[in-house]
C-alpha cells in the first residue's frame, strides 16, 4: 500500500528508536489488507475506509504508540 498521509508513522515506526528498552516494546504492528477488508465488510458494508485509516490500520491497526486502542486485543472487539 503507498502511504500518502502518514509517512512520520512509517518511518518512526518506534517513539525511541535510539533507546534499546524501547526500539521493540512500543513499536507499531500493523493489519494486513486482507483484516482491513473484513473491517470495512462488517463495519462499512463492504464500502473502503477512507484512506487514512486505511493507511493507519495498515501501519498500526494492532499497537501503536499514539493510538489508545483500550482494553480490546483486536479492532473487532473494539
Amino acid at each position: 500500500m503507498e502511504i500518502n498521509y502518514l509517512q512520520a508513522l512509517r518511518d518512526y515506526p518506534s517513539p525511541c528508536p535510539d533507546r534499546e528498552e524501547y526500539k521493540y516494546k512500543l513499536a507499531i504492528e500493523p493489519l494486513s489488507l486482507s483484516e482491513i477488508s473484513d473491517l470495512e465488510q462488517s463495519y462499512n458494508n463492504g464500502v473502503p475506509f477512507p484512506k487514512v485509516l486505511r493507511e493507519l490500520l495498515y501501519l498500526a491497526g494492532k499497537n501503536c504508540y499514539v493510538c489508545d486502542y483500550g482494553l480490546y486485543d483486536t479492532q473487532q472487539e473494539m
